[in-house]
Protein backbone atom coordinates (compact mmCIF):
# COMPACT_ATOMS: atom_id res chain seq x y z
CA UNK A 1 0.00 0.00 0.00
CA UNK A 2 1.17 3.53 -0.73
CA UNK A 3 2.66 5.17 2.36
CA UNK A 4 0.54 8.27 1.68
CA UNK A 5 -3.09 7.64 2.58
CA UNK A 6 -4.51 11.16 2.73
CA UNK A 7 -3.49 14.30 0.83
CA UNK A 8 -5.15 17.55 1.88
CA UNK A 9 -5.32 20.36 -0.67
CA UNK A 10 -4.82 23.59 1.29
CA UNK A 11 -5.34 27.08 -0.05
CA UNK A 12 -7.67 30.07 -0.06
CA UNK A 13 -10.97 30.05 -1.95
CA UNK A 14 -10.53 30.52 -5.73
CA UNK A 15 -7.04 28.97 -5.63
CA UNK A 16 -7.98 26.19 -8.08
CA UNK A 17 -8.40 23.40 -5.54
CA UNK A 18 -11.50 21.84 -7.15
CA UNK A 19 -9.90 21.07 -10.52
CA UNK A 20 -6.62 19.97 -8.93
CA UNK A 21 -8.49 17.65 -6.55
CA UNK A 22 -10.47 16.13 -9.42
CA UNK A 23 -7.24 15.47 -11.36
CA UNK A 24 -5.59 13.92 -8.30
CA UNK A 25 -8.69 11.87 -7.58
CA UNK A 26 -8.49 10.46 -11.11
CA UNK A 27 -5.07 8.91 -10.51
CA UNK A 28 -4.82 5.12 -10.01
CA UNK A 29 -5.82 4.16 -6.48
CA UNK A 30 -6.91 7.71 -5.57
CA UNK A 31 -10.31 9.27 -4.91
CA UNK A 32 -11.35 12.83 -4.13
CA UNK A 33 -14.04 13.73 -1.63
CA UNK A 34 -13.88 17.50 -2.23
CA UNK A 35 -14.87 19.79 0.64
CA UNK A 36 -15.84 16.89 2.87
CA UNK A 37 -16.81 18.93 5.93
CA UNK A 38 -20.12 19.70 4.22
CA UNK A 39 -21.04 16.08 4.88
CA UNK A 40 -21.62 16.97 8.52
CA UNK A 41 -21.65 20.79 8.65
CA UNK A 42 -24.70 22.96 8.06
CA UNK A 43 -24.39 24.64 4.66
CA UNK A 44 -25.32 28.37 4.48
CA UNK A 45 -28.09 27.44 2.05
CA UNK A 46 -29.66 25.23 4.71
CA UNK A 47 -29.48 22.26 2.37
CA UNK A 48 -27.35 19.14 2.54
CA UNK A 49 -24.59 19.23 -0.07
CA UNK A 50 -25.01 16.08 -2.23
CA UNK A 51 -22.53 13.95 -4.14
CA UNK A 52 -21.86 15.72 -7.45
CA UNK A 53 -22.10 12.46 -9.40
CA UNK A 54 -25.03 10.68 -7.78
CA UNK A 55 -26.98 13.33 -5.94
CA UNK A 56 -28.71 12.38 -2.70
CA UNK A 57 -28.93 8.72 -3.78
CA UNK A 58 -25.16 8.15 -3.56
CA UNK A 59 -24.40 4.81 -1.91
CA UNK A 60 -20.89 5.91 -0.94
CA UNK A 61 -22.10 9.09 0.75
CA UNK A 62 -25.44 7.86 2.07
CA UNK A 63 -27.44 9.43 4.89
CA UNK A 64 -26.38 6.51 7.08
CA UNK A 65 -22.69 7.05 6.36
CA UNK A 66 -23.05 10.77 7.08
CA UNK A 67 -24.57 9.99 10.48
CA UNK A 68 -21.64 7.70 11.29
CA UNK A 69 -19.16 10.39 10.28
CA UNK A 70 -20.74 12.88 12.66
CA UNK A 71 -19.77 10.61 15.59
CA UNK A 72 -16.55 9.18 14.17
CA UNK A 73 -13.02 9.48 15.57
CA UNK A 74 -11.47 8.41 12.24
CA UNK A 75 -13.24 10.83 9.91
CA UNK A 76 -11.02 10.77 6.82
CA UNK A 77 -10.04 7.12 7.25
CA UNK A 78 -13.74 6.20 7.23
CA UNK A 79 -14.36 8.21 4.05
CA UNK A 80 -11.32 6.66 2.36
CA UNK A 81 -12.57 3.17 3.17
CA UNK A 82 -16.07 4.05 1.95
CA UNK A 83 -14.67 5.19 -1.40
CA UNK A 84 -12.42 2.13 -1.64
CA UNK A 85 -9.30 4.21 -2.27
CA UNK A 86 -5.67 3.73 -1.24
CA UNK A 87 -5.21 7.52 -1.22
CA UNK A 88 -7.90 10.02 -0.27
CA UNK A 89 -7.77 13.56 -1.68
CA UNK A 90 -9.68 16.21 0.26
CA UNK A 91 -9.97 19.93 -0.37
CA UNK A 92 -11.29 21.27 2.92
CA UNK A 93 -8.56 23.92 2.48
CA UNK A 94 -8.30 25.29 6.01
CA UNK A 95 -6.22 23.88 8.87
CA UNK A 96 -8.97 24.88 11.33
CA UNK A 97 -11.29 22.39 9.64
CA UNK A 98 -8.64 19.68 9.65
CA UNK A 99 -7.90 20.29 13.33
CA UNK A 100 -11.54 19.50 14.04
CA UNK A 101 -11.84 16.48 11.73
CA UNK A 102 -8.25 15.17 11.95
CA UNK A 103 -6.89 16.53 15.26
CA UNK A 104 -3.47 14.92 14.86
CA UNK A 105 -3.04 16.39 11.34
CA UNK A 106 -2.21 12.91 10.11
CA UNK A 107 -2.02 13.78 6.42
CA UNK A 108 0.27 15.11 3.73
CA UNK A 109 -0.66 18.32 1.92
CA UNK A 110 -0.48 20.36 -1.25
CA UNK A 111 -0.40 24.10 -0.56
CA UNK A 112 -1.95 25.76 -3.61
CA UNK A 113 -1.42 29.50 -4.01
CA UNK A 114 -1.79 32.46 -6.36
CA UNK A 115 0.00 35.80 -6.61
CA UNK A 116 -1.76 38.16 -4.14
CA UNK A 117 -3.22 40.32 -6.93
CA UNK A 118 -4.72 37.30 -8.74
CA UNK A 119 -6.15 36.00 -5.46
CA UNK A 120 -7.53 39.42 -4.55
CA UNK A 121 -9.02 39.94 -8.00
CA UNK A 122 -10.84 36.58 -7.91
CA UNK A 123 -12.20 37.25 -4.42
CA UNK A 124 -13.33 40.81 -5.20
CA UNK A 125 -15.17 39.71 -8.35
CA UNK A 126 -17.07 37.16 -6.27
CA UNK A 127 -17.94 39.79 -3.67
CA UNK A 128 -19.22 42.21 -6.33
CA UNK A 129 -21.20 39.46 -8.02
CA UNK A 130 -22.91 38.63 -4.72
CA UNK A 131 -23.50 42.27 -3.74
CA UNK A 132 -21.25 41.94 -0.71
CA UNK A 133 -18.82 44.50 0.69
CA UNK A 134 -15.15 44.00 -0.15
CA UNK A 135 -12.35 45.43 1.97
CA UNK A 136 -9.33 44.70 -0.18
CA UNK A 137 -6.60 45.60 2.31
CA UNK A 138 -8.26 43.43 4.94
CA UNK A 139 -8.29 40.57 2.44
CA UNK A 140 -4.55 40.96 1.80
CA UNK A 141 -3.96 40.80 5.55
CA UNK A 142 -5.98 37.57 5.62
CA UNK A 143 -3.94 36.22 2.70
CA UNK A 144 -0.73 36.99 4.59
CA UNK A 145 -1.79 35.37 7.85
CA UNK A 146 -3.37 32.39 6.11
CA UNK A 147 -0.33 31.39 4.06
CA UNK A 148 2.20 32.14 6.79
CA UNK A 149 0.27 29.69 8.94
CA UNK A 150 0.24 27.05 6.20
CA UNK A 151 4.00 27.41 5.84
CA UNK A 152 4.92 27.53 9.52
CA UNK A 153 2.56 25.05 11.15
CA UNK A 154 3.45 21.36 11.16
CA UNK A 155 1.56 18.37 9.83
CA UNK A 156 2.48 14.69 10.13
CA UNK A 157 3.23 14.24 6.43
CA UNK A 158 5.05 16.37 3.87
CA UNK A 159 3.95 19.58 2.16
CA UNK A 160 4.14 20.21 -1.56
CA UNK A 161 3.86 23.86 -2.65
CA UNK A 162 2.20 24.48 -6.01
CA UNK A 163 1.79 27.80 -7.80
CA UNK A 164 -1.70 27.82 -9.34
CA UNK A 165 -0.67 29.57 -12.55
CA UNK A 166 2.03 26.96 -13.15
CA UNK A 167 -0.51 24.16 -12.69
CA UNK A 168 -2.85 25.90 -15.12
CA UNK A 169 -0.16 26.42 -17.75
CA UNK A 170 1.61 23.06 -17.31
CA UNK A 171 -0.96 20.65 -15.85
CA UNK A 172 0.76 17.49 -17.07
CA UNK A 173 4.18 18.49 -15.71
CA UNK A 174 2.62 19.59 -12.42
CA UNK A 175 0.78 16.31 -11.98
CA UNK A 176 3.88 14.29 -12.88
CA UNK A 177 5.93 16.10 -10.21
CA UNK A 178 3.20 15.71 -7.58
CA UNK A 179 3.02 11.96 -8.24
CA UNK A 180 6.80 11.61 -7.97
CA UNK A 181 6.85 13.59 -4.71
CA UNK A 182 4.14 11.46 -3.07
CA UNK A 183 5.17 8.19 -4.74
CA UNK A 184 1.83 7.81 -6.54
CA UNK A 185 1.44 6.15 -9.93
CA UNK A 186 1.10 8.74 -12.68
CA UNK A 187 -1.41 8.40 -15.50
CA UNK A 188 -1.87 11.26 -18.00
CA UNK A 189 -5.53 10.25 -18.34
CA UNK A 190 -6.08 11.82 -14.91
CA UNK A 191 -6.06 15.22 -16.61
CA UNK A 192 -9.30 14.14 -18.26
CA UNK A 193 -10.88 14.14 -14.83
CA UNK A 194 -14.44 14.36 -16.21
CA UNK A 195 -14.08 10.81 -17.60
CA UNK A 196 -13.61 9.37 -14.10
CA UNK A 197 -16.19 8.64 -11.42
CA UNK A 198 -16.01 11.05 -8.50
CA UNK A 199 -18.06 11.05 -5.32
CA UNK A 200 -17.12 14.58 -4.29
CA UNK A 201 -18.97 17.47 -2.67
CA UNK A 202 -18.41 21.22 -2.34
CA UNK A 203 -16.08 23.19 -4.58
CA UNK A 204 -16.52 25.09 -7.85
CA UNK A 205 -17.92 22.25 -9.91
CA UNK A 206 -19.59 24.58 -12.41
CA UNK A 207 -16.15 25.81 -13.45
CA UNK A 208 -14.72 22.29 -13.39
CA UNK A 209 -17.33 20.98 -15.81
CA UNK A 210 -17.00 24.05 -18.02
CA UNK A 211 -13.28 23.31 -18.33
CA UNK A 212 -14.11 19.68 -19.02
CA UNK A 213 -16.12 20.69 -22.06
CA UNK A 214 -13.02 22.27 -23.59
CA UNK A 215 -10.48 19.64 -22.51
CA UNK A 216 -7.40 19.84 -20.32
CA UNK A 217 -5.90 22.58 -22.49
CA UNK A 218 -8.59 24.92 -21.13
CA UNK A 219 -6.66 25.03 -17.85
CA UNK A 220 -4.04 27.22 -19.52
CA UNK A 221 -4.36 30.84 -18.45
CA UNK A 222 -4.03 33.83 -20.74
CA UNK A 223 -1.22 36.29 -20.32
CA UNK A 224 -2.70 38.66 -17.73
CA UNK A 225 -0.44 41.67 -17.28
CA UNK A 226 -1.06 44.11 -14.41
CA UNK A 227 -2.87 46.45 -16.82
CA UNK A 228 -5.70 43.93 -16.85
CA UNK A 229 -6.37 44.74 -13.19
CA UNK A 230 -7.91 47.88 -11.74
CA UNK A 231 -5.30 50.52 -10.91
CA UNK A 232 -6.37 50.53 -7.27
CA UNK A 233 -5.67 46.79 -6.96
CA UNK A 234 -2.28 47.11 -8.61
CA UNK A 235 -1.27 49.95 -6.29
CA UNK A 236 -2.65 48.26 -3.19
CA UNK A 237 -0.84 44.98 -3.87
CA UNK A 238 2.40 46.72 -4.82
CA UNK A 239 2.39 48.60 -1.50
CA UNK A 240 1.24 45.72 0.71
CA UNK A 241 4.62 44.40 1.79
CA UNK A 242 3.44 41.55 4.09
CA UNK A 243 1.51 39.77 1.31
CA UNK A 244 4.42 40.21 -1.09
CA UNK A 245 6.76 38.70 1.49
CA UNK A 246 4.64 35.59 2.12
CA UNK A 247 4.19 35.18 -1.64
CA UNK A 248 8.00 35.24 -2.00
CA UNK A 249 8.21 32.54 0.68
CA UNK A 250 5.69 30.39 -1.20
CA UNK A 251 7.52 30.77 -4.51
CA UNK A 252 10.81 29.79 -2.86
CA UNK A 253 9.20 26.60 -1.52
CA UNK A 254 7.36 25.67 -4.73
CA UNK A 255 8.66 23.05 -7.18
Amino acid sequence: MNSVEHIAVLGMSFCGSTVLSLCLGSLPGCATIGESHWLIDQHPSGKMVPCQACGSECTHLSAESKQKLAHCDAYYETIRASLGARVLISSDKNLKIYDRLSPGRNFSAIVLFKDPIYQLNSWRKAMIRNNRSHQCEKFLNTYTNYYNKLIDERIVGQKYYLYTNYFQKEPSDSLTKICAFFNISFNPAALRYWEHEHHAIGGSFDLAYKLAGEGAAAMAVRDMRPARFDDELVELCANHQPSREVYARLLALSR
